[in-house]
């Protein structure tokens, strides 16, 4: 895109990687029960993944990293992880995707039943997008 438009460019992608199941979903977290899977089929593929392990298995992060590339060449990744392992059962009515069976580490609630404020606190792309502030603070001041 930056070299069609000559023009900076920030993407990213998130997903969720599970430690039991060797870091997938990954990048294809939305599509994980296939291509036009909703939220709950993905829900369901993913427990029935994780059934047979043990918990200590179900530990899991969402994870970010955005890409910033310029014109001239440079090309930086800012990342944000949020750390929490997997339930049995969904919990709580926010949110979206995994968010039903994500039990934050530090909190005794899944990333749904997190208030708004509280979730865009943590949250792995707005940890990354912070991230990528600080940097552009710092090309400011050169």
């Amino acid at each position: 895109a930056c070299l069609a438009s000559g023009l900076p460019v920030l993407a990213d992608d998130s997903g969720l990687v599970v430690d039991g199941l060797d870091g997938r979903p990954g990048v294809l977290s939305a599509r994980f029960a296939g291509p036009v899977a909703d939220d709950a089929a993905n829900n369901r593929k993913l427990l029935a993944e994780l059934a047979l392990l043990p918990m200590a298995s179900r530990k899991a992060a969402f994870v970010c990293v955005m890409a910033f590339v310029h014109p001239d060449g440079t090309e930086q990744t800012f990342q944000g992880i949020v750390s929490g392992r997997i339930l049995d059962s969904l919990r709580g009515e926010g949110g979206f995707g995994y968010d039903p069976l994500f039990l934050v580490d530090g909190f005794q609630q899944t990333m749904a039943e997190l208030s708004l404020e509280e979730k865009n606190h943590i949250s792995h792309r707005g940890q990354a997008l912070r991230a990528f502030q600080v940097y552009l603070r710092q090309q400011e001041q050169r």
